[in-house]
């Protein structure tokens, strides 16, 4: 039971940044810097470890250039 509601936390956080992004979008906002602060607010929702996705994201980038 406790599971589940840390799951619904998470996917309210993911649709709340989601929803953030699309509204601030049909405004005309950038999505650079709007991207870049809702991602990290949506995966701390998730229960993600912050700085590990972030490493995960740049190591994959850099292997990719290679």
């Amino acid at each position: 039971m406790g599971m589940m509601s840390t799951d619904l936390i998470g996917l309210i956080g993911i649709l709340a940044g989601l929803g953030v992004l699309i509204t601030l979008s049909c405004r005309s906002w950038s999505l650079l810097p709007v991207g870049s602060a809702a991602a990290p607010v949506a995966a701390a929702n998730a229960g993600a470890f912050l700085l590990a996705s972030w490493a995960q994201v740049v190591a994959g980038g850099a292997a990719a250039d290679r």
